[in-house]
């Protein structure tokens, strides 16, 4: 019962973000303060997906949640020096400017690559890049990338279903 309640809340959650996408480029300028502060980043996602596959990292203050293609769910502790780590890159970056960095390539286009983007929570406000190919995110992005998939190979050992 947990997993389907899990599952319905996660897929809502990716619902939501989509809609709000098309939102943030209306209420970015709403926001004075355009860099981030520590206390109002709620959660931090990675998503990748192609034909067939998606998987969804999502990182909180406490936790780690994976789930591959909706199904197995796997939660993780999040320690404080891991969320500390994300907060920084989260910290360094414009979040009403990161649905317009570019990709450096495109071969998402074809299926040679998986897409990816990445969400982020703050102050009930969610920001999205755009999709780039999964390995070469926007220059802008690298970092918070390099400590995300850093992140996200930890969570993978222990899911079914990784690359």
């Amino acid at each position: 019962m947990k997993i389907i309640i899990s599952l319905i809340s996660l897929s809502l959650s990716c619902i939501t973000i989509g809609c709000n996408t098309q939102k943030n480029s209306a209420t970015s300028n709403e926001i004075v303060q355009s860099k981030p502060t520590n206390s109002r980043i709620e959660k931090v996602s990675y998503v990748e997906y192609t034909r067939g596959t998606r998987r969804v990292f999502t990182f909180t203050e406490n936790t780690k949640t994976v789930a591959v293609n909706d199904q197995n769910v796997t939660n993780d502790i999040n320690t404080s020096s891991e969320w500390t780590a994300l907060k920084e890159q989260v910290l360094k970056l414009d979040l009403p400017k990161i649905n317009t960095y570019k990709a450096p390539t495109s071969d998402r286009f074809s299926d040679a690559a998986y897409a990816a983007t990445i969400n982020i929570s703050y102050d009930g406000k969610q920001f999205s890049s755009s999709d780039f190919d999964s390995g070469f995110p926007p220059k802008e992005l690298e970092q918070l990338y390099n400590e995300l998939t850093k992140q996200t190979r930890l969570v993978k050992k222990g899911t079914k279903g990784n690359r």
